[in-house]
């Protein structure tokens, strides 16, 4: 039998604390527990919630009987602050409120606005970010998203399509595994976005605002495109890693149409746009007819390179964004945008105002095809949307030095996983949880997030004072 962990009193006094925030947020579905048709529940929906984090803030693995040890573990005033007024804790009663809770997150949402979303997904979101806010740590407006893959303890029969398991939601999906292998795993992914600065020396702590939790292989793209849109007023650039492929049609484009800025990291296959209007399409951008082939050529960024070749790399992204046209609308359907000799960027004879730009701005001459292309000729020129190939960046071309530091961010999602890995037991490993389903595990690790949020918060008042 594995040991349990019990909490201190400092850790009941920081959960207490979550608790009082997150009331008005639980007492819809408290009231709704009261409408269960069932034998009313002697345990409050505060005191489940209660239960659980300081059963993930223990490091215990995420098992109803360890829950029930810790709950037991408390005074009886502690359990009637809280809202449990059964003279003990049993598993079957704390079983009973879990399952019934589960089930209501299941439901569709009484917001018709929400009515689409997963609401566990909304539940969870919902809790970290009025933590977050409640914290008064200045967070900016920018995220990075990283993914995990959590595992079924449910074990699975069957070849292909044909499933049986005791877990009917989870799927079999790839996961990240040693260079030049690929994994399995029986389960879900975890996708948790993550408060990051606009630099690196931006004093932003690695805090989650959104979770995304969703079967394995099954399309969790659109839902985390969704988490972002719903809160486009809060975030406007986002950060996804080479994982983030994002196939669905116009995904990165629809981000952009609600004025969040993705960065990304894209794939060989998309970026060659080809040429129109005499543009040459290359990372989602357009370049003039003059860019010189070794520029619409470099190579993509490499992970884990050598720091001076990125460098290097990153100067001839530099030197190729000069000759990149600049956009003066954008819809979800077409993009227009004037050549950089109009922009200011470089000396055209094609353009002769440019021939009179001041000698001490070091501008780029350049020649021009010997028939000008419509976009030599015309003010601006449009280009569709599905010929920029999904590549289009945010806020900086792609591989230039400014996307480069921007891109490096989403190391803070990394560093948050590896912060919950550590301090609230093996999440990824196959036993962490006894229970199957979507909602029920999904819910384990969102209080799992929701711990490690408040680890963050503390340590960071503790080094740099209260905001």
């Amino acid at each position: 039998m594995v040991a349990v962990g019990y909490p201190s009193s400092d850790q009941i006094a920081a959960i207490d604390q979550q608790l009082t925030l997150y009331t008005p947020e639980l007492a819809p579905y408290q009231a709704a527990l009261r409408d269960h048709p069932g034998k009313p529940a002697e345990t409050s929906l505060n005191a489940l919630i209660g239960y659980l984090m300081l059963n993930a803030a223990c490091g215990n693995r995420a098992r109803l009987t360890n829950i029930v040890r810790v709950a037991a573990n408390l005074d009886d005033q502690q359990r009637h602050a809280w809202g449990d007024t059964s003279p003990v804790v049993t598993y079957k009663r704390l079983r009973t409120l879990f399952t019934r809770f589960t089930r209501l997150l299941e439901a569709e949402h009484p917001n018709t606005a929400l009515a689409h979303r997963n609401q566990l997904d909304v539940f969870i979101t919902t809790l970290a970010e009025t933590q977050v806010d409640a914290s008064g740590i200045a967070i900016g407006d920018a995220v990075a998203f990283d993914g995990t893959v959590i595992r079924s303890p449910a074990k699975h029969t069957g070849k292909g399509d044909t499933l049986k398991s005791v877990d009917p939601d989870a799927r079999v999906g790839h996961h990240p595994a040693k260079e030049g292998e690929t994994a399995y795993a029986f389960g879900y992914e975890a996708h948790v976005a993550v408060t990051i600065g606009t630099t690196k020396r931006q004093n932003i702590p690695a805090l989650a605002v959104a979770v995304a939790f969703q079967p394995n292989s099954t399309g969790t793209r659109p839902a985390i495109r969704d988490l972002l849109i719903d809160r486009s007023h809060r975030y406007r650039r986002a950060v996804f890693d080479a994982g983030y492929d994002f196939t669905e049609p116009n995904s990165f484009q629809t981000l952009h149409h609600h004025g969040i800025a993705p960065i990304f990291a894209p794939r060989e296959n998309l970026r060659h746009g080809g040429i129109h209007h005499g543009k040459h399409i290359r990372d989602g951008d357009e370049y003039c007819p003059a860019t010189p082939q070794r520029l619409l050529d470099l190579p993509l960024h490499t992970p884990g390179s050598d720091k001076t070749d990125q460098a290097k790399l990153s100067a001839l992204y530099d030197q190729r964004a000069r000759y990149m046209f600049e956009r003066v609308e954008h819809t979800p359907t077409r993009s227009r945008s004037k050549c950089p000799a109009r922009a200011g960027k470089i000396v055209c004879p094609a353009y002769p105002p440019s021939l009179h730009k001041p000698a001490d701005t070091h501008p780029i001459e350049v020649t021009p095809p010997d028939e000008l292309p419509p976009c030599c000729t015309q003010t601006t020129t449009s280009t569709p949307t599905h010929k920029l190939r999904r590549s289009r960046q945010g806020t900086h071309p792609y591989g230039t030095t400014n996307w480069h530091h921007a891109y490096g961010q989403r190391n803070r999602s990394e560093q948050f996983f590896s912060n919950i890995r550590h301090n609230t037991g093996t999440i990824t490993a196959k036993n962490w949880c006894a229970v199957t389903g979507q909602t029920k595990i999904g819910l384990l690790f969102g209080i799992a997030v929701l711990v490690e949020n408040l680890n963050t918060i503390n340590k960071f008042k503790q080094k740099h004072g209260d905001p």
